[in-house]
């Protein structure tokens, strides 16, 4: 990825880690964990998803990754 593409990356997942964060914990600071981890899993999960066998085009799997990250991080906080 360019990085461009790589900042953009950064701020989808912290955005959809946020939202899903809100969604799924809804108080306390979840939502802080939750966008790092969506973030994180934006980058590394997007790039990790274009060289396998279920590519799915750049944007997808950056918001596949970064949603199964943040909701990863989600129930773990939840318990």
């Amino acid at each position: 990825m360019d990085p461009n593409a790589v900042l953009f990356a950064i701020f989808a997942g912290a955005v959809l880690g946020v939202l899903l964060g809100f969604m799924m914990t809804g108080e306390g600071y979840g939502w802080v964990f939750n966008a790092i981890a969506g973030a994180t899993g934006a980058v590394f999960g997007g790039e990790w998803l274009t060289h396998s066998a279920i590519d799915m085009g750049q944007w997808v799997n950056v918001g596949v990754a970064s949603l199964v990250a943040s909701s990863l991080t989600a129930m773990v906080l939840k318990t």
